[in-house]
């Protein structure tokens, strides 16, 4: 049998679904003509209302994530929660999501080191440790509401982001599977009642240049506000290949994001939000183990990076007299296109050469409402539906040294996935200061593969992206998984701005087939991951707010845990994905806020990590046998300790406003396969920028530094063949830039 991507029944699924969804938005705002005046309420504003423009971190920010009839301020929600709003961002100099790492304690959101785009983020240490398109985040990333259905594509420039929201901790509850870890919300820019745009442009080490604009407004009276946003990135390279001479790390990434709602002021609203990117450029940097000096590249092949990405959400909210609430229905589509090629060995010798094509389509509808009843109980309850379909090929190129066993292998497969789900969550308040929270949810889950073997007999041709599943070691199956992830949780007040909390929680992450099978001893199968969450924290204000202690204390018990075996082959590393362990991980985390004048702001975090296996079933270090060894190892991508410090301090010079801000971030090593074999460097991060606003706020200049120190951030040793060819990915060292930003 032989399998292409973009077949026929694809192509009409989705064209009867793109006609069912433009059928669905024309009743909606038909019958909003019609809608009763009583549905015209002055209630609290929807979940969709945009975040303060407060650039102080004290300044209280909103956010949407218990999915209520109303947002909250950070500081009242019972859970362990990092959110900025689009001003603090613009203060903290944020331009992708990996900037935010830092700010947040036990949060690492870092990029994959084989693809360039792909995530591999991980929160309290718990972190999907593979590249494999069909491995499931434990850190679920939502853009305006949609969960991201695979890593890759989500590692973003942060332009035009209304506020961004981290959550630790399982949120199984109201977010579904595949947040074990946490789950990371981004809400990108609205239209407002006036017509509003901003411009920037910069140009960094490398050099680097970006313009970005946004415009939006009123197009039909303030029913109709429409916002059209465009970026454009074109980095030179950074680094220097030796093996080449020439500059390495050419990226070029734009994006176009119009916005449309339709607010007809009977208490419906309707938000259209396009989506298009993409990113082309070199492959990911890599240094081989052996070379001599920080950041020396040594690559026959520069490799490639081709991403292209469309997404479409459709967000409906109708206010509704019963219990003072809101009916939401969120509609989204995703389809991406990555190609990528990498030199693995990255030596001046063709040793292993990988080539890589991820196709994935998918969308998903929540349907929810939220309302309160008798002042005393929040109520949310909805349903959840998601589809989607992954294909990968790849090829390996593994050079004259290996050519006798074969000189390239072959591989690929596809799965097709579906789930349902239906969730509630309560607030009650049982006295004007205790709150109880109860919540519930019920997911079911399907998954068919059909993988063939990666080999040098080609059962798939890369090229022509067709696979043969009737060769040798294919593997063609089916499975369905369940799961209910309660969340029960106590809220004491103890007095206006001091609250204290507990509260006990489960969640998911998704079973599923291995698309990269290089081992006929591979099951190519893998069972949930299931994971228990204690949690107890104190969320604070003192000095009459102008200090802010936050601190929570965890523990997770997960079982069935999903490790990624990843050793040495005669031809290459093989992956091997088993639920080969039970664990532990407990720890703590803080975040401390300061304003000791109006004019300066001191910011600080911390975060331990502690995690231990307490059940083995796999031989992780390779000898062998299961003993004591296995045990004593550390679990991959955990960070025992993490850290931030910064200051900001505001004056008037000029007729105008300077800021500055200087921060240093640092997150211990760590490891970066289940045999301890290989490692992650510490991350120690110096950033600094200066801001001058002149007189009136229409525009601005920036001068910044990121990782002023120049270190070699987040390498990881990664074995391919030999001794010869371990390497490190490694992220960019000093970069200065200057910035222009312009509002009117």
């Amino acid at each position: 049998m032989t399998t292409g991507v973009n077949t026929p029944a694809r192509r009409a699924a989705f064209a009867r679904l793109l006609k069912g969804t433009a059928a669905a938005g024309v009743l909606t705002m038909a019958a909003s003509l019609y809608a009763p005046a009583a549905l015209a309420q002055t209630a609290p504003p929807p979940p969709s209302d945009p975040q303060t423009d407060g650039a102080s971190l004290l300044d209280e920010v909103v956010v949407t994530a218990q999915k209520k009839n109303r947002a909250e301020e950070v500081q009242s929600i019972p859970i362990a929660i990092t959110a900025v709003n689009a001003a603090q961002l613009d203060a903290l100099n944020v331009v992708t999501l990996r900037d935010l790492g830092s700010i947040a304690p036990n949060v690492a959101l870092e990029p994959n080191g084989s693809a360039k785009g792909v995530a591999n983020f991980t929160i309290r240490g718990i972190g999907a440790n593979s590249s494999i398109a069909s491995v499931e985040p434990t850190v679920g990333t939502f853009i305006n509401g949609i969960y991201q259905g695979v890593n890759g594509g989500v590692v973003l420039d942060a332009f035009d982001l209304d506020g961004v929201e981290i959550l630790r901790g399982p949120q199984g509850t109201l977010f579904g599977r595949n947040v074990t870890g946490g789950a990371v919300l981004l809400r990108t820019g609205r239209p407002t009642a006036e017509w509003q745009g901003a411009m920037r442009a910069s140009v960094e080490t490398g050099p680097q240049y970006t313009v970005a604009a946004t415009v939006g407004g009123p197009v039909i009276g303030d029913y109709v506000l429409a916002k059209l946003t465009a970026y454009h990135k074109d980095d030179r390279g950074w680094f220097h290949n030796d093996a080449t001479n020439s500059q390495f790390g050419e990226e070029r990434t734009t994006f176009v994001r119009p916005t449309i709602v339709i607010d007809p002021h009977n208490g419906l609203r309707q938000t259209f939000i396009y989506d298009h990117l993409t990113t082309t450029g070199d492959g990911v940097p890599t240094r081989n183990i052996n070379a001599n000096r920080k950041f020396q590249l040594t690559l026959n092949n520069p490799g490639f990076t081709d991403v292209k990405s469309d997404a479409f959400t459709s967000e409906t909210t109708l206010d509704v007299p019963f219990g003072n609430g809101v009916i939401t229905n969120l509609f989204g589509y995703r389809a991406l296109d990555q190609k990528t090629g990498t030199d693995l060995d990255s030596t001046a010798n063709t040793i292993s050469h990988s080539l890589a094509t991820v196709y994935q389509s998918q969308y998903s509808n929540e349907l929810r409402y939220a309302g309160t009843f008798f002042d005393r109980w929040d109520l949310t309850v909805g349903l959840y539906y998601f589809e989607q379909d992954i294909r990968t090929f790849d090829r390996r190129d593994l050079g004259p040294p290996l050519a006798p066993l074969g000189r390239f292998t072959t591989g690929g497969g596809h799965i097709d996935q579906s789930s349902y789900a239906a969730f509630t969550q309560s607030d009650i308040r049982l006295t004007d200061s205790l709150t109880a929270t109860l919540g519930l949810r019920y997911s079911h889950e399907t998954k068919s593969a059909q993988v063939a073997l990666t080999s040098a007999a080609a059962p798939c041709d890369f090229f022509a992206e067709t696979c043969n599943f009737n060769t040798a070691g294919a593997l063609t199956g089916e499975r369905d998984w369940h799961a209910l992830t309660p969340k029960i949780g106590l809220r004491w007040q103890v007095q206006p701005g001091v609250m204290i909390f507990g509260s006990y929680s489960e969640g998911v992450r998704s079973g599923g087939y291995n698309l990269r099978r290089s081992n006929p001893i591979d099951p190519g199968v893998y069972d949930q991951e299931r994971q228990k969450t204690y949690e107890l924290g104190l969320k604070s204000g003192w000095l009459d707010r102008t200090l802010r202690i936050n601190l929570t204390g965890f523990y997770n018990d997960i079982g069935n845990m999903q490790r990624d075996s990843n050793t040495q082959g005669p031809t290459g590393p093989v992956q091997i994905l088993f639920n080969a362990v039970d664990a532990e991980i407990y720890g703590a985390e803080g975040e401390f806020i300061y304003a000791p004048t109006r004019a300066l702001q001191l910011n600080a975090n911390f975060g331990y990590t502690h995690g231990e296996y307490t059940d083995v079933r796999l031989d992780l270090n390779g000898n062998g046998v299961i003993n004591e060894a296995d045990y004593a190892l550390k679990i991959p991508r955990l960070s025992p300790w993490t850290y931030n410090v910064g200051a900001t301090y505001t004056g008037d010079v000029a007729g105008g406003q300077l800021s500055a801000h200087v921060d240093y971030g640092y997150r211990s090593g760590s490891f970066g396969n289940e045999a301890n074999s290989t490692i992650f460097v510490p991350y120690r991060n110096l950033n600094a920028n200066l801001t001058w606003d002149a007189p009136g706020g229409i525009w601005s200049a920036s001068l910044y530094g990121r990782n002023l120190g120049d270190h070699e951030q987040n390498g990881a040793s990664v074995p391919v063949v030999t001794n010869v060819a371990y390497y490190y990915t490694i992220q960019k060292g000093r970069q200065l830039g200057i910035e222009l930003n312009a509002k009117f």
